[in-house]
């Protein structure tokens, strides 16, 4: 069975460039995968597989059920309820107590839900591969959902509840640094995440501070459940950041043989 890492850190620390440096970096026979090459076989570039790739993206403008398979989606979200059903209560009814009033002042129960049931189905994706003991990275994950669960509502009290019915990682690999390095990396950035939208920069400052509390709260709860957890500072270089995930990975695998 894989061993999952969840990669976790506030809305604009650099996740997705550490994400990016460690897909460059994997090759087929290493121990660990990012969640995208674990999943899908990487295809090399020919003029047949030019045409191929068009003729399927001619077929997905012309066939709905191929963009969104309501089917397998369903399927997926039922597997994970019949397996961790206190969860699943659980976080539906953090949903409906806390997201209704975003710090942005806006509704955002169903953005929410949206988020919780992509991870539902990427760690569905990954656990149902018993045959394979690589160690996957899963960028998008349960404890990342804390931050989109977060509200002036929400408490530690809350995460506790959270945490205490999740099915929890094997680790976790935490990139953070100070909340004003953030905001200029967000400053920088072309898309505001739905996180962000509507806020100030000292609101972004503010939301990012609170939002390294919680984590910080919940890394204490899940070490204590057994997690290993690996912290990074985000003002190192990609190249350096990826090169001590990769050796975390390796030790994660080794643990499991």
């Amino acid at each position: 069975m894989p061993k999952t890492v969840e990669l976790i850190g506030p809305s604009g620390v650099g996740k997705s460039s550490l994400y990016f440096a460690l897909q460059k970096r994997w090759r087929v026979n290493d121990d660990w995968a990012i969640y995208h090459d674990f999943k899908y076989k990487r295809k090399k570039w020919s003029p047949e597989g030019i045409l191929l790739k068009l003729q399927s993206m001619a077929f997905a403008v012309s066939n709905t059920d191929y963009i969104w398979d309501e089917g397998k989606i369903s399927d997926q979200k039922k597997a994970f309820a019949n397996r961790h059903p206190e969860f699943v209560e659980t976080f539906l009814d953090l949903i409906h107590e806390h997201a209704k009033v975003g710090f942005n002042g806006e509704d955002k129960r169903f953005q929410v839900i949206f988020f919780m049931f992509k991870s539902i189905e990427r760690i569905n994706r990954v656990m149902e591969d018993f045959s394979d003991d690589r160690v996957c990275l899963i960028d998008e994950g349960l404890v990342s959902r804390l931050m989109h669960l977060n509200s002036p509502s929400f408490s530690k009290k809350d995460v506790e509840r959270y945490i205490s019915t999740m099915p929890l990682p094997d680790a976790i690999i935490y990139l953070n640094t100070e909340a004003d390095e953030i905001l200029k990396r967000i400053d920088k950035r072309e898309k505001t995440s739905t996180i962000h939208s509507g806020l100030t920069d000292s609101e972004i400052i503010e939301s990012t501070k609170n939002t390294q509390e919680l984590i910080d709260f919940s890394l204490s709860k899940l070490e204590k459940s057994g997690v290993e957890v690996l912290r990074l500072n985000a003002k190192k270089q990609v190249k350096s950041l990826a090169a001590e995930t990769i050796g975390f990975f390796e030790q994660i695998y080794r643990q499991g043989r």
